[in-house]
């Protein structure tokens, strides 16, 4: 009996120790649970003391509050609710300012006089606070600095970045450019492909080959070799005289007509020493042209160039003084008469190649023969007339 009465005993208390036991098993299983909502909670904490960013430079509302919307891991603020990039320290302690935990690092957010400051419970001390570094700008390559501003004058802000050297951009060191630019006002700027120019051509002047004869002149006049000035007229009266060309015993000569353009329709005009203007129309004329248009055509080439015989119509002669000079005027009238005739009479004489007043026929004697001479000159110029 005793026996059974211990059993029952047993039994009771075993039964009494269920409870017991279940408690200490729901225990265990709660408290981790427990001291993971705990620790979950202050983590929540933590994250909103992240959450919550100050500033005291935004443009409307100077030293007040931010609230980010995001939050990294770190708890570093990475974008506020009004679009812009909010401060991204780590919350070093938390204050409270106005109902929110304020973020402060460093005491980046005194300047807005928060409330004395309420220590957190359990907050994160940061190891290695990261702090904000500024970026390079102004030099050569590097970004532009506020105000699309760069370090030297030769740099320029191209693209938000500080460069020179390259087409549009200042040039650098005052005049120095990328290859195949020029630095002009300071600018690199890329040659023009101007055009080379083409050469001028000279027109080649023409070249005018003549033989003529003097009125009077006996083959054998030794004082005769007279030079003669030629006067050449184009089709619209535009003329040109060349002076003292050279003829030989036969009365040939060449002369260049530079400065004169035209080539063909041309008049010629020979006078001498003692000749008077004659007019030439065409080759081997033979008496007076009446035309105010020549015939006569130049070649730039003196071995191509017509040589025109003019010798037919004898120039003029009996010249030895103006009608009111003392010297010859290319023209002959009563005066020059006068004068060869009292030269005449004189009967005067030089040596062969010298000059004689009033020898106009150019035999070295002064006789009756120069009166002939201007005779017949007076006698043509009043029939030409």
């Amino acid at each position: 009996m005793d026996r059974c009465i211990r059993m029952n005993i047993m039994r009771n208390k075993g039964l009494a120790s269920i409870p017991l036991i279940i408690s200490l098993v729901i225990m265990a299983i709660a408290l981790p649970a427990m001291s993971y909502l705990v620790q979950k909670n202050q983590d929540v904490r933590n994250r909103a003391a992240g959450s919550y960013c100050c500033s005291n430079n935004l443009p409307n509302n100077p030293g007040q509050v931010r609230i980010c919307e995001h939050v990294n891991s770190d708890g570093e603020c990475i974008q506020n609710n009004n679009s812009g990039n909010c401060w991204s320290g780590y919350c070093g302690e938390l204050v409270s300012y106005e109902g929110y935990d304020v973020c402060v690092v460093n005491g980046y957010c005194s300047a807005i006089n928060p409330p004395t400051a309420v220590p957190p419970t359990a907050t994160r001390a940061p190891t290695n606070t990261p702090t904000p570094t500024s970026i390079p700008c102004g030099a050569l390559n590097e970004v532009c600095c506020a105000g699309n501003s760069c370090d030297t004058a030769n740099l320029a802000c191209i693209g938000g970045y500080c460069s020179c050297g390259a087409e549009g951009q200042v040039c650098c060191n005052g005049n120095v450019c990328s290859s195949n630019l020029g630095c002009v006002n300071n600018s690199c700027v890329a040659p023009t492909n101007t055009p080379t120019p083409s050469p001028t051509v000279v027109a080649r002047a023409g070249v005018l080959n003549f033989k003529v004869s003097f009125l009077g002149k006996p083959k054998s006049g030794l004082c005769a070799n007279w030079p003669v000035d030629v006067k050449v007229v184009d089709k619209n009266g535009v003329e040109k005289i060349y002076e003292e060309v050279a003829t030989n015993d036969d009365g040939k000569g060449t002369v260049g007509l530079s400065g004169f353009s035209e080539k063909t329709d041309l008049l010629i005009y020979f006078a001498g020493p003692k000749q008077a203007w004659t007019k030439f129309g065409k080759n081997n004329q033979d008496g007076e042209y009446g035309s105010n248009i020549g015939k006569i055509v130049v070649t730039d080439d003196r071995t191509t160039s017509i040589k025109y015989d003019f010798s037919k119509y004898p120039i003029l002669s009996g010249d030895v003084i103006g009608n009111y000079s003392s010297t010859n005027d290319k023209i002959i009238s009563g005066r020059d008469f006068s004068k060869t005739k009292t030269a005449a009479l004189e009967r005067d004489r030089v040596e062969e190649g010298e000059d004689l007043y009033g020898d106009v026929d150019g035999n070295c004697v002064t006789n009756s023969l120069d009166i002939t001479t201007v005779m017949l000159s007076l006698k043509r110029v009043r029939y030409e007339e």
